[in-house]
């Protein structure tokens, strides 16, 4: 996955980190299911509070082709069941 530079605007926040803890203490810890970063949403650069939806890293998101394939073949057994 690419990385972040420092430089950008909106921080990502790590797992366990202070930072983290406090935006969800506040309620305003955002997360992108699709490249799995997390950012606090309440602290207003030029790219957050960013509209339902939409990550402020998606530039950074792996291409397709980059992506883990999921296994959908235990699904599609069951499907045939």
């Amino acid at each position: 996955m690419p990385r972040v530079p420092p430089d950008h605007p909106v921080k990502q926040l790590r797992h366990n980190s202070p930072g983290k803890a406090a935006a969800e203490k506040k309620g305003t810890l955002a997360f992108c299911g699709t490249c799995g970063r997390y950012w606090d949403d309440g602290i207003a650069t030029s790219m957050t509070p960013v509209p339902a939806g939409r990550c402020p890293f998606e530039y950074y998101h792996p291409k397709p082709q980059e992506r883990p394939r999921r296994n959908s073949s235990r699904f599609l057994e069951g499907a045939n069941r």
